[in-house]
């Protein structure tokens, strides 16, 4: 069982697919409705429970090489659909006014609450993010980013969005020189010349970081984001000689 300081784990749960993510949650109706307070904010849950699955519904590739003379292109795209991805470093910047997201500047268009229950006249401008949790559009402002929505706050599932992803794996291009002008004149059969370019285009709604990440190592820990090291974009270049 992965772990992030009671802030989220990654479970084996009786009945679920193995490291499901478990967490406080928002507290629901019976309609599945999410339950509010008198400002239109959420309610966190007190009891936890799953609140994603990071295992993807499925997953593919494809390659395939061109070639034309003496030039070869080979190209490799993977994907990843359906699984979930917890944004644990999202959280915590939330917390520290950090994020991009936190920085954002709004003009009130009507008189707004915040979290705090304090009410923002018309036309004001703030710094915030607004939001309609299903009650009308509220203030998500300092009081909201440092309390119930922060990364260190009771209410974890809301930092679990959907991780899938498709990207260009690897890209190579070679070229072949073994012209006969060649070999006479440097007794080799051929050289070949390669640059090979890895996770070179990323599509995925998750911004900010690459969601094939993984907190721990296991399966208890993919798809968990907690300031982990970043992905790598990487080059390689290849001179191959043949005698």
């Amino acid at each position: 069982m992965g772990g992030i300081e009671n802030f989220l784990d990654a479970r084996a749960v009786v009945g679920q697919p193995t490291g499901v993510f478990w967490s406080s949650r928002y507290l629901t109706k019976e309609d599945g409705s999410i339950t509010l307070d008198a400002n239109g904010f959420p309610v966190a849950d007190p009891v936890t429970g799953v609140v994603g699955n990071p295992n993807p519904d499925w997953i593919g590739g494809f390659g395939t090489s061109f070639s034309y003379k003496k030039f070869s292109l080979d190209v490799l795209f993977e994907t990843s659909q359906g699984g979930d991805y917890f944004s644990g470093t999202r959280g915590i910047m939330y917390n520290f006014g950090t994020h991009a997201d936190t920085g954002n500047e709004v003009t009130l268009t009507a008189d707004t609450k915040n979290y705090a229950g304090k009410t923002i006249a018309a036309g004001t401008t703030v710094r915030g993010n607004m939001k309609d949790f299903g009650a009308g559009p509220v203030l998500l402002d300092e009081s909201w980013y440092t309390t119930l929505g922060s990364g260190f706050g009771s209410l974890k599932q809301q930092f679990v969005e959907d991780g899938s992803w498709t990207r260009l794996r690897q890209l190579s291009l070679s070229y072949r020189l073994d012209t006969d002008a060649f070999r006479k004149a440097t007794k080799l059969q051929a050289i070949e010349f390669s640059v090979t370019g890895r996770n070179l285009f990323l599509w995925t709604k998750v911004v900010g970081i690459d969601p094939d990440t993984n907190m721990s190592g296991g399966p208890a820990g993919r798809n968990m984001d907690y300031f982990n090291t970043p992905g790598t974009r990487s080059f390689l270049f290849t001179l191959k000689v043949n005698y």
